[in-house]
C-alpha cells in the first residue's frame, strides 16, 4: 500500500469518528484495508462477505462524504473481500457471521481519539475557561463540583476536550474505569439491558464501577423519558459518590424543554460555553494541523481559510487535510488558487469577499505582500497599493472602518483619508482609474 493511501485513509477514519459511534467505528471501520486510493476510485478490503453487506448498507455514504471532504471530490467507492494473512489469524470460525447484533458489543477500555489531547487542543479567549476547566477535571481539583457541562455548536471542540480528558486520567492513571460514550449509545446500553434482561450489569457498569464518566450529545435524549430516568439515576449515584462526571450539549439545558427532567441535575453543575474561535485562533489551529501533517503554508493561504471558515473548527481541519492529501497524491506544491479549490469545495459554496481576498489580489498585482501592506513603512511603493486595498476594501465588505483599519494597522481615519484620496485620484489620473477597474475585475470574478 502506498504511504499516501495510508495517510489518506487514517485521516478518512479520523473524520468517520465524528460522524458515527466509536463502537462501530471499532466494530466496522478499523477492519477495512484500504487496497487502492486516487481521487477517482478507492478500493476497500472487507474482511468477509458479511462485513461488505453491512458496510454497503450501513456506512457506504459516510465513506464516500468522509474521501469527498478529504480529496475534495467524491470518489468512486469499490468495496472487495480481502483477508490478509494478519487478519485471517484474528478471524476465526466466522465470528462475525455469528455476531448478535442486538446484543451490547463486548465491554472494553474506553477508546479515545489519540489525536485529542491537551497539548494538541489551540487555546484562545473563547475556549480558555473551558480548557482550564476540562484540565482541572482531569487532574480532580474543579471547584465546588465534580458535574461539568460543556456547551457549543457542532465543530469548537467539545469531544476533543472530552477525550482530551480520558487520554490525560488513562496516560496518568491506567488502572481507573473511565466510561466515555455519546448519549446514543447509552441509550443502546439501556435499551440492549432491557431487552437481555440484563439491566443490573448495566446499572453495576455505570453507577457503582464507574470512576469517571463522559458522556457526550445530552440533546440526544429530548423525548426518551425512560433514558433521562437512567442518567439520573446514574448522575446521583456518580456524584454522591465523588464521582466525576463531563457532560456535553449543543445547546442550554433551559433550551431543551423535553430535558426538563435532566434540568436540576445538570444545571447543578459547572456550565462553560464554547465560542466561536477568533481570527487569531483560527489562524494557529490550521498552523498546528498543517504542522501534523507536513504540510507548509503560506501566509495568503492561511489568512484565506482563517476569514472564510469562522464557525467549525473541523471544516478549517478538514481544509488543511484536504491540501495535503492533493499535494501528495499530485504532486503539486500548496498555492493560494489550489487553497480556493478546496475552500469551495469543503465550504460547499464560492467564499465570499473578504478582507484578505482583496489584500492578496491587490498585493499580486503590485508585488507586494500583505506583510508589507500591514507594516508602518511609507515607502512609496507601498502607499498607494495599500490605499487603494483600503478602498476596495470599503467598496466589495461589509466590514466598519474601524475593521479595515485593524487589518492594515491602522487607525480608521486613515481609512477615511485613503478612500478620500482614492476617489479624488480616479476623477484625475486616468492610470487610477484603469487600475481600479483591472483590480475589480479580478476581484468580482473571485466573489461569490
Amino acid at each position: 500500500m502506498l504511504q499516501g493511501a495510508k495517510i489518506v485513509w487514517e485521516d478518512v477514519k479520523a473524520s468517520l469518528r465524528g460522524r458515527i459511534s466509536t463502537n462501530q467505528v471499532e466494530l466496522w471501520i478499523e477492519p477495512l484495508v484500504p487496497l487502492a486510493v486516487s481521487t477517482d476510485e478507492v478500493i476497500l478490503g472487507c474482511p468477509n462477505r458479511f462485513s461488505l453487506n453491512w458496510i454497503r448498507q450501513n456506512h457506504l455514504k459516510d465513506i464516500k462524504e468522509a474521501f469527498s471532504g478529504i480529496l475534495g471530490k467524491e470518489p468512486e467507492v469499490t468495496l472487495r473481500v480481502y483477508v490478509s494473512k494478519k487478519s485471517s489469524k484474528k478471524v476465526k470460525n466466522n465470528d462475525l457471521f455469528q455476531m448478535d447484533l442486538i446484543a451490547p458489543p463486548p465491554e472494553r477500555g474506553p477508546v479515545f481519539n489519540r489525536n485529542f489531547t491537551f497539548h494538541d487542543f489551540v487555546v484562545g479567549d473563547s475556549n480558555r475557561f473551558a480548557f482550564a476547566s476540562t484540565q482541572a477535571l482531569a487532574l480532580g481539583s474543579l471547584p465546588s463540583n465534580s458535574l461539568l457541562l460543556l456547551l457549543a455548536a457542532p465543530g469548537l471542540g467539545k469531544s476533543h476536550l472530552a477525550c482530551a480528558v480520558g487520554n490525560h486520567i488513562m496516560d496518568r492513571s491506567p488502572g481507573t474505569r473511565v466510561c466515555y460514550l455519546t448519549a446514543e449509545e447509552f441509550t443502546g446500553e439501556v435499551v440492549a439491558g432491557v431487552r437481555g434482561n440484563c439491566m443490573d450489569k448495566v446499572k453495576d457498569k455505570f453507577r457503582r464501577r464507574c470512576e469517571v464518566l463522559l458522556l457526550e450529545d445530552m440533546h440526544f435524549l429530548v423525548g426518551k423519558m425512560k433514558i433521562q430516568e437512567e442518567v439520573i439515576y446514574t448522575l446521583d449515584a456518580l456524584l454522591s459518590q465523588g464521582k466525576r462526571v463531563l457532560l456535553t450539549s449543543v445547546r442550554l439545558p433551559n433550551d431543551i424543554p423535553a430535558l426538563k427532567r435532566l434540568r436540576s441535575r445538570l444545571g447543578s453543575g459547572l456550565m462553560v460555553k464554547i465560542a466561536p474561535p477568533d481570527f487569531d485562533t483560527r489562524t494557529r489551529i490550521i498552523g498546528k494541523k498543517a504542522e501534523k501533517e507536513g504540510l507548509y503554508l503560506k501566509e495568503d493561504v492561511v489568512d484565506l481559510l482563517a476569514q472564510h471558515l469562522t464557525g467549525d473548527v473541523r471544516l478549517l481541519e478538514a481544509c488543511v487535510i484536504n491540501l495535503a492529501a492533493q499535494s501528495s497524491l499530485l504532486g503539486i506544491p500548496v498555492a493560494l488558487g489550489l487553497a480556493e479549490e478546496v475552500l469551495a469545495s469543503v465550504a460547499g459554496k464560492k467564499p465570499p469577499l473578504n478582507i484578505s481576498d482583496i489584500q492578496s489580489a491587490v498585493g499580486r498585482e503590485f508585488e507586494v505582500t500583505v506583510k508589507e501592506m500591514r507594516s508602518k513603512s511609507r515607502k512609496r511603493n507601498l502607499v498607494y497599493p495599500r490605499k487603494l486595498s483600503m478602498y476596495l476594501c470599503r467598496k466589495y465588505t461589509k466590514k466598519s472602518l474601524k475593521e479595515i483599519g485593524q487589518a492594515f494597522n491602522r487607525a480608521h481615519a486613515t481609512v477615511v483619508s485613503a478612500v478620500d484620496s482614492i476617489d479624488r485620484l480616479k476623477r484625475t489620473e486616468p492610470e487610477v482609474g484603469r487600475d481600479i477597474n483591472r483590480l475589480e475585475s479580478i476581484i468580482e470574478d473571485k466573489g461569490g
